[in-house]
């Protein structure tokens, strides 16, 4: 089985459609909105990321775990709700897949991951501004 986290979002919804065209079993993880999975063949999960313990238990029995729940904002500095789902979702997940022995997990992420030098916008893997 396969669990995508973040289904609701635009790549996670799409990822969970792809996934079911090659006739995988997925576990779709949703916060709360379920509109972009309704009428799919898919187990569907609502929770909150920063729950370990429901996180744990979405993620018991998977092969494989697509990441891509995330909160995007541009003031992650003055959001503390990002920084919730951001970093202690993603370590629940890693975690839960540890404890689970998933064969493999794949984390989608954001240029607003680097954050800013001196206001600038970081380019990836170069650590120099746009």
């Amino acid at each position: 089985m396969i669990v995508v986290t973040g289904a609701s979002g635009h790549v996670g919804s799409a990822l969970v459609r792809a996934l079911l065209d090659r006739g995988e079993k997925v576990r779709a993880v949703v916060r709360s909105d379920v509109r972009s999975v309704e009428g799919l063949d898919v187990d569907v999960r609502r929770l909150d990321v920063t729950s370990e313990r429901e996180v744990d238990d979405a993620i018991a029995g998977a092969e494989v775990v697509y990441h891509a729940a995330a909160r995007l904002t541009l003031e992650a500095e003055r959001d503390l709700l990002a920084d919730e789902v951001n970093v202690r979702g993603t370590r629940n997940v890693v975690d839960a897949c540890r404890r689970h022995g998933v064969r493999r997990l794949i984390h989608f992420s954001t240029a607003h991951a680097l954050g800013r030098a001196g206001g600038a916008l970081l380019a990836e893997g170069s650590g120099l501004p746009y």
